[in-house]
Order: C-alpha cells, then structure tokens, then sequence
C-alpha cells in the first residue's frame, strides 16, 4: 500500500485485524467466564435439560392441539360425515 488511495480496508482487515480480533475476544470472553464463576460443564448439562423440557413442552402442545381437533370430528355424526367426505376427496 503506497498510497490512501490504494487501501482497501476489508482486505486490511482479512489479512491484519481479523485473527487479532478473534484472539481478543475469545481471551475477554474467557476471562468473563472465569470471573462469574460459572461451571461451564453444569451450564452445559441444565441448558441441555432446558432444552428437552422445552421440546417435550412443544410437542406435547401439538398433541393438545391436535386431540381438540380430533374431538371436534368426532363429536357427532354430520361432523364425522363431513370429515369422511373431505378424505374421500382428497384421496386419489
């Protein structure tokens, strides 16, 4: 580079600044952790647990939603009508 017209900053910063940047910041956010005293492995085990539940949760909502449905169906006869005439037109 030999003159300002010549910089080209995303290059300057692929080649110079970008694994400085990503050495400082995962140093500061490793002192961070190291700071708050946080156990990074019991983190990791109830972020996972949280996980599960909150999938179970969601599943289990779309069985609720989808027992409703199911009632709704097959709470009378014309309703059940209805529904069996409907797959029998989307059936080929």
């Amino acid at each position: 580079m030999d003159t300002l017209a010549d910089f080209e900053p995303l290059d300057y910063y692929k080649s110079r600044l970008k694994a400085e940047f990503e050495k400082n910041a995962n140093e500061y956010f490793d002192e961070l952790v190291k700071r708050s005293g946080v156990d990074a492995a019991e983190n990791a085990a109830i972020v996972a647990k949280y996980d599960a539940a909150q999938k179970k949760a969601e599943r289990e909502a779309v069985w609720e939603r989808v027992d409703a449905q199911t009632a709704r169906v097959f709470q009378d006869d014309s309703s059940m009508r209805s529904f069996l005439d409907f797959m029998a037109r989307c059936t080929p």
